[in-house]
């Protein structure tokens, strides 16, 4: 048996399974690896790996029995067929399960497709990847499309204890 640890591929395309038969990511060490978590083969049908494709549906159906709203970890390294799969077992519990997505493809195209195919509500996205609290601004209205307010260059003035 071997395992292989899942992980994230700069400018890999995120609809394609970067472990599926004939990628070379592991070969090549392009991928950056995350200890905390494995990478699953489920290959491309439930045949294909059928006690993994029942144990996590069933795991699917359970948190969808107990919870209003699930987090999809690490959408954009997970198999689009298998998430799309595992999300119509869940509704099928669950019909108004929320989802919240943690998906990282680099591409807002790319990112629809994965909201449109799977049905995501919301996105999850790291604010420490702003370079300055601008860019922050400028992310949160580019996913919310509502300002949050304006920054300017400058730091803002408090008012002394002499105004007040």
């Amino acid at each position: 048996h071997y395992l292989a640890n899942n992980g994230w591929v700069v400018g890999w395309d995120a609809s394609k399974d970067f472990a599926a038969p004939g990628s070379l990511v592991y070969l090549f060490r392009d991928l950056v690896c995350w200890s905390d978590c494995v990478k699953l083969r489920f290959g491309e049908r439930p045949e294909d790996a059928p006690f993994l494709w029942q144990h996590m549906k069933m795991y699917c159906v359970e948190a969808a029995e107990v919870f209003h709203g699930v987090r999809l970890d690490n959408c954009h390294s997970t198999p689009l067929h298998v998430a799309k799969y595992m999300l119509t077992e869940a509704r099928r519990v669950r019909p108004q399960l929320w989802v919240y997505a943690e998906l990282f493809t680099g591409d807002m195209k790319v990112d629809w497709m994965f909201e449109e195919q799977l049905g995501l509500n919301s996105l999850i996205r790291e604010a420490m990847n702003a370079h300055n609290g601008s860019n922050l601004a400028y992310e949160v209205e580019k996913y919310s499309g509502k300002p949050m307010g304006m920054l300017c260059g400058s730091e803002p003035q408090l008012p002394s204890a002499r105004q007040s």
